[in-house]
């Protein structure tokens, strides 16, 4: 439950944030750092969703915002998980078209909880 609070004020934040605009728009990726064993991994459901959620209050605010796996196509290997940040910024920094201005990284944290509720 935490988690999703977290996803949702983060969604909300970017949402309340007024538009920028400008004669060039800056080029954003919006990337999941998941090297901690902690993290939610970026192939996840989850990260995805939190992935695209971003992605779309970026581009509704005015941003151009590309999408990680299709700058990176022919340079990386696609479907990793478990990056450093050092090759994050490296991935980012290696996109020339577009030139990449911004880079969003974020990290998903998930508690669990066993619940011994008894069902009647």
């Amino acid at each position: 439950m935490s988690f999703i609070l977290k996803a949702l004020a983060i969604v909300l934040l970017f949402g309340s944030i007024t538009p920028l605009y400008g004669a060039d728009n800056p080029n954003i990726l919006v990337m999941s750092e998941d090297s901690d064993q902690h993290t939610i991994a970026r192939d996840s459901r989850v990260t995805k969703s939190v992935i695209s959620a971003l992605q779309n209050q970026l581009f509704d605010m005015h941003f151009n915002v590309y999408d990680e796996t299709v700058v990176s196509l022919d340079s990386f290997t696609q479907s990793r998980s478990r990056r450093s940040d050092a090759e994050l910024f490296t991935l980012a920094r290696s996109v020339k078209r577009p030139p990449i201005d911004i880079v969003v990284v974020f990290s998903i944290y998930a508690n669990t909880q066993v619940s011994h509720a008894s069902t009647h």
